[in-house]
């Protein structure tokens, strides 16, 4: 019709798309335990990882993903260890920080039953932040060392303690998840 305006919509080439159009994004924290458990092992390029429970004394491995040569997975899963034998008391009272790249020629980490048990390569791991009453921490173990493991790998296996937190508010260890 004379006279009459008619609008066009704009063009969104090359502009982002509007948020109703966006794939919509997942809450780590609702992940299964398992899919961030290998989550962990992908990111930091380790062979297993472990989250574990404290407790009396004693270092229980809750869950496991990854693989180590020579040992079942399942194998894994309710074993424990006295926590003076393991990576995670050293990491929890400070005597080691939270990576060993190279665990073989750190005197401190070599002498572990755990690392010598399983000829570790490399070790890093985080406290999976409170839970209740209980005490959690991820770790992830490599047969062969990394000696460039740094601080980044440090936030990444953090972030991923952080969503495993999330995720233990709202499931029971004692049922797959």
């Amino acid at each position: 019709m004379a006279g009459e305006r008619h609008t066009r919509e704009p063009e969104r080439q090359g502009a982002p798309p509007a948020p109703s159009e966006r794939a919509p994004r997942t809450d780590p924290s609702r992940w299964p335990i398992a899919a961030l458990l290998k989550l962990a092992c992908d990111l930091l390029d380790m062979d297993l990882a472990m989250l574990t429970q404290v407790s009396d004394g004693r270092e229980e491995v809750r869950r496991v993903a990854g693989a180590w040569p020579g040992i079942a997975p399942d194998a894994l899963a309710g074993a424990s260890l006295p926590l003076s034998e393991t990576f995670c008391q050293r990491l929890l009272e400070g005597q080691l920080p939270p990576f060993v790249g190279d665990v073989p020629i750190d005197p401190s980490a070599a002498s572990l039953t755990l690392a010598q048990a399983f000829g570790v390569g490399a070790w890093i791991g985080a406290r999976v932040p409170a839970h209740g009453a209980q005490l959690y921490v991820l770790c992830c173990l490599a047969r062969t060392p990394r000696p460039l493991l740094d601080h980044r790998e440090v936030r990444t296996i953090a972030t991923v303690a952080g969503a495993l937190a999330g995720r233990l508010e709202t499931s029971s260890l004692s049922q797959p998840s």
